[in-house]
């Protein structure tokens, strides 16, 4: 529980805290979670949203903590990624290694991503695709591989 710059001398998450307006006391286990199995560790992310919601007094507050929590679970760029393709009618290949490329894309997080950005570009341009696949790109007002990533990477932005 060292080191958090959120931590209070009583053991109090400041994150967590500051989203329900009162103290929410966190254990060792709990830090060390925010601290390694998060891709935004020691700020807003899953872990202090979960934990501000064991202890939300209301049930308005409740529903904005669920929002949070689905917001810093779900929309991470590489699965933003792969909902956009999937939106556009884009299904990924038996051969394709999308889904791993969309877990390490995750895994960096969307700071990581917007610093990778022309990998990602050129990662994406290598990849099969057919005639038919670039239609709907363009159809769905996408007319480059940036404007698609730059779409992935708003997406997940929303609390980055």
């Amino acid at each position: 529980m060292d080191k958090c710059p959120y931590l209070t001398s009583s053991n109090s998450c400041n994150v967590a805290s500051s989203l329900i307006g009162m103290p929410v006391t966190v254990t060792p286990r709990t830090c060390t979670a925010c601290k390694t199995k998060t891709d935004r560790p020691q700020a807003l992310n899953v872990v202090t949203c979960s934990i501000a919601y064991q202890v939300a007094p209301s049930t308005e507050l409740l529903n904005t903590l669920r929002q949070l929590h689905r917001a810093t679970t779900f929309n991470k760029p590489g699965t933003c990624l792969r909902n956009v393709l999937k939106e556009i009618g884009i299904i990924k290949s038996d051969v394709c290694e999308c889904d791993a490329y969309a877990t390490e894309m995750d895994l960096w997080g969307t700071i990581g991503c917007y610093e990778r950005r022309d990998a990602i570009i050129r990662h994406l341009n290598t990849q099969y695709v057919s005639w038919l696949d670039m239609v709907r790109v363009a159809l769905a007002g996408y007319l480059t591989t940036g404007q698609l990533v730059d779409e992935c990477l708003k997406r997940s932005k929303v609390l980055s």
